[in-house]
């Protein structure tokens, strides 16, 4: 069995990135973590050929997510990202726009079911 891709997580937020430390260590998927922008792109630079995915929140203190999200796929063209918000799907469309495609939305609070399955989608 081929080894498993790492998720990178980009999180302000303690109490959720603690959840979702968590959910990932319990299906044994591996995972880095940033709880700022310009840190979470550092350590994709860093690390872009084991992350399978990046689980990026909205609301981040140093940086916008779009800007994030631009550096990430400068890097590594077609990674892909799973943005979490508290703010409506809508709104992260209308700043995100059509040139940023993400492949999934989730809305916080979100069922750790969701975060696992999305996570799983993309690491096996």
């Amino acid at each position: 069995m081929a080894e498993r891709k790492t998720v990178l997580l980009i999180e302000d937020e303690v109490q959720v990135l603690g959840v979702m430390e968590r959910v990932l260590s319990r299906f044994k998927i591996p995972y880095l973590v940033s709880e700022t922008g310009r840190g979470g792109a550092s350590i994709f630079q860093a690390h872009s050929d084991e992350i399978g995915v990046v689980i990026l929140d909205d609301g981040l203190p140093d940086m916008e997510a779009y800007l994030v999200y631009d550096e990430i796929v400068a890097h590594k063209p077609g990674t892909p990202m799973i943005l979490t918000s508290g703010r409506l799907e809508s709104e992260i469309q209308d700043r995100f726009g059509p040139s940023r495609p993400y492949a999934h939305f989730l809305a916080k609070p979100f069922p750790i079911q969701s975060l696992r399955d999305w996570a799983l989608k993309f690491v096996d």
